[in-house]
Protein backbone atom coordinates (compact mmCIF):
# COMPACT_ATOMS: atom_id res chain seq x y z
CA UNK A 1 0.00 0.00 0.00
CA UNK A 2 1.33 3.43 -0.95
CA UNK A 3 0.80 6.37 1.40
CA UNK A 4 -0.72 9.54 0.00
CA UNK A 5 0.13 13.13 0.86
CA UNK A 6 -2.82 15.49 0.73
CA UNK A 7 -1.68 19.11 0.36
CA UNK A 8 -4.28 21.80 0.92
CA UNK A 9 -3.11 25.34 0.14
CA UNK A 10 -5.29 28.25 1.21
CA UNK A 11 -5.40 31.72 2.70
CA UNK A 12 -7.25 32.87 5.76
CA UNK A 13 -10.49 34.77 5.52
CA UNK A 14 -10.18 38.53 6.15
CA UNK A 15 -11.80 38.23 9.61
CA UNK A 16 -9.52 35.39 10.78
CA UNK A 17 -6.87 35.89 13.44
CA UNK A 18 -3.71 33.78 13.19
CA UNK A 19 -3.59 32.82 16.89
CA UNK A 20 -7.25 31.73 16.94
CA UNK A 21 -6.74 29.80 13.72
CA UNK A 22 -3.73 27.91 15.11
CA UNK A 23 -5.63 27.26 18.36
CA UNK A 24 -8.47 25.69 16.33
CA UNK A 25 -6.14 23.40 14.33
CA UNK A 26 -6.13 20.51 16.84
CA UNK A 27 -9.88 20.03 16.27
CA UNK A 28 -9.15 19.00 12.66
CA UNK A 29 -6.32 16.72 13.76
CA UNK A 30 -8.68 15.08 16.28
CA UNK A 31 -11.26 14.54 13.53
CA UNK A 32 -8.64 13.10 11.15
CA UNK A 33 -7.23 10.80 13.84
CA UNK A 34 -10.65 9.11 14.05
CA UNK A 35 -10.40 8.13 10.37
CA UNK A 36 -8.90 4.65 9.98
CA UNK A 37 -6.61 5.79 7.14
CA UNK A 38 -5.04 8.81 8.89
CA UNK A 39 -1.28 8.77 9.49
CA UNK A 40 -0.34 12.31 10.55
CA UNK A 41 -0.79 16.01 9.82
CA UNK A 42 1.34 19.14 9.59
CA UNK A 43 0.02 22.70 9.30
CA UNK A 44 2.49 25.17 7.75
CA UNK A 45 2.29 28.97 7.96
CA UNK A 46 3.62 30.40 4.69
CA UNK A 47 3.24 33.98 5.90
CA UNK A 48 0.97 36.73 4.55
CA UNK A 49 -2.12 34.66 5.45
CA UNK A 50 -0.97 31.74 3.24
CA UNK A 51 -1.09 28.20 4.67
CA UNK A 52 -0.45 24.60 3.64
CA UNK A 53 -2.19 21.78 5.51
CA UNK A 54 -0.42 18.48 4.81
CA UNK A 55 -2.10 15.23 5.80
CA UNK A 56 -0.66 11.78 5.20
CA UNK A 57 -3.20 9.03 4.51
CA UNK A 58 -2.86 5.30 3.82
CA UNK A 59 -4.01 5.59 0.19
CA UNK A 60 -5.09 8.18 -2.37
CA UNK A 61 -8.57 6.70 -2.61
CA UNK A 62 -9.03 6.96 1.15
CA UNK A 63 -7.52 10.47 1.20
CA UNK A 64 -10.08 11.68 -1.33
CA UNK A 65 -12.86 10.00 0.61
CA UNK A 66 -11.72 11.70 3.83
CA UNK A 67 -11.51 15.07 2.01
CA UNK A 68 -15.15 14.71 0.97
CA UNK A 69 -16.15 13.62 4.46
CA UNK A 70 -14.40 16.49 6.26
CA UNK A 71 -16.21 18.95 4.03
CA UNK A 72 -19.50 17.56 5.28
CA UNK A 73 -18.62 17.02 8.94
CA UNK A 74 -16.28 19.91 9.82
CA UNK A 75 -17.41 22.78 7.59
CA UNK A 76 -19.01 24.68 10.48
CA UNK A 77 -15.97 24.24 12.77
CA UNK A 78 -14.10 27.40 13.83
CA UNK A 79 -11.00 26.22 11.91
CA UNK A 80 -12.84 25.80 8.62
CA UNK A 81 -14.79 29.05 9.09
CA UNK A 82 -11.51 30.99 9.19
CA UNK A 83 -10.41 29.75 5.73
CA UNK A 84 -11.20 31.72 2.57
CA UNK A 85 -13.10 29.03 0.61
CA UNK A 86 -12.27 30.63 -2.75
CA UNK A 87 -8.54 30.17 -2.09
CA UNK A 88 -8.55 26.41 -1.37
CA UNK A 89 -6.47 24.18 -3.67
CA UNK A 90 -6.26 20.45 -2.89
CA UNK A 91 -3.67 18.07 -4.33
CA UNK A 92 -3.05 14.37 -3.68
CA UNK A 93 0.36 12.80 -4.30
CA UNK A 94 1.70 9.26 -3.77
CA UNK A 95 4.57 9.19 -1.30
CA UNK A 96 7.65 7.70 -3.00
CA UNK A 97 10.01 7.86 0.00
CA UNK A 98 9.91 9.11 3.55
CA UNK A 99 12.98 9.49 5.74
CA UNK A 100 12.92 9.88 9.48
CA UNK A 101 15.56 11.22 11.85
CA UNK A 102 17.77 8.53 13.34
Amino acid sequence: MTSCLEMVAFTLAPHAERDKFVAAAPSVTAWAAKQPVFQYRTLVDRGDHGWIDMIWWSSEEEAKSAADKIGQEMMSSPFMQMIDPTSVKIEHHPVAHMGLAA
